[in-house]
C-alpha cells in the first residue's frame, strides 16, 4: 500500500470537510431566495399569481421543499446520492414538482454532509470543521436573498431574467463542490462496507496529522 503524505493528507481533509459543507448552501439559498424571488414582478407576471390575488399558492410555492426534506433526510438513512433537482419552468405544475424533488435533495444533503464531516474530521477540529456546513448554509441564506435583490434594482420586471436569475445561479457552488468531489475523501463507513480496510486505515491517520 502506498502511504499518503501528511501534506497530502490534510489537503484531501480540507477539500472533503469544503466540500460537504458547501452541501449546506443548498437549503439556505433556497430559504433565503425562494421567500423573495416569489414577490419579484416578472416572476408574479410568468406565472399569473401574486400575494394578494393568490396568497395561498404564493405561500405554497415555498412550503414543498420543506415537506419532502424529511423524505429527503430519511433516504439519506439508505443512499448517500441526492436526487437531481429539476430544472424549473415557466410551469407552475413543472414548479411544484421541482420543489418537491429539491426538497429531497436539500433533506438528504442536510444529513449527508454533518455526518461526512464529523466522519472524517480530526477530533481536535471536529466541532470546528462541522460548523462550516452551518456557515454555508446561513451564507447561502444571506446571498440568495441579496441576489434577488440585486435583480429588483438592476433586471427588466418585464424580462423572465428577473426570476430566471436566481434559479441559475445557486447552481455554482454545487458545481464547485462537485469540481471538488474528484479530490475528496471516500467515507470510512463507506470503506469499512465494500471491504477496503487498508484505505479506512489511511484515513484514520489524518487523526495525527492535523
Amino acid at each position: 500500500m502506498t502511504m499518503i503524505q501528511p501534506k497530502e493528507l490534510a489537503f484531501r481533509l480540507f477539500t472533503t470537510v469544503a466540500c460537504f459543507a458547501l452541501a449546506g448552501q443548498a437549503k439556505g439559498w433556497d430559504e433565503g431566495a425562494m421567500t423573495t424571488v416569489t414577490s419579484l414582478k416578472s416572476f408574479q407576471a410568468t406565472f399569473g399569481i401574486t400575494p394578494i390575488s393568490d396568497p395561498n399558492t404564493d405561500s405554497n410555492l415555498v412550503s414543498p421543499a420543506n415537506l419532502t426534506a424529511g423524505v429527503g433526510a430519511n433516504y439519506a438513512f439508505v443512499s448517500t446520492q441526492p436526487p437531481p433537482c429539476v430544472s424549473q419552468l415557466n410551469n407552475l405544475g413543472a414548479l411544484y414538482f421541482g420543489r418537491l424533488v429539491a426538497g429531497v435533495g436539500f433533506g438528504t444533503v442536510s444529513v449527508v454532509g454533518p455526518m461526512v464531516i464529523v466522519e472524517i474530521a480530526p477530533m481536535a477540529t471536529r466541532g470546528l470543521m462541522t460548523l462550516w456546513f452551518n456557515v454555508c448554509m446561513l451564507g447561502g441564506q444571506m446571498i440568495g436573498t441579496f441576489v434577488c435583490y440585486g435583480c429588483t434594482l438592476h433586471i427588466d420586471p418585464e424580462s423572465n431574467l428577473q426570476w430566471q436569475i436566481p434559479f441559475f445561479v445557486q447552481t455554482f457552488v454545487p458545481a464547485i463542490a462537485l469540481f471538488g468531489s474528484f479530490f475528496i475523501y471516500e467515507s470510512s463507513r463507506w470503506l469499512c462496507i465494500i471491504g477496503q480496510n487498508e484505505e479506512k486505515g489511511e484515513e484514520r491517520r489524518l487523526e495525527t496529522v492535523v
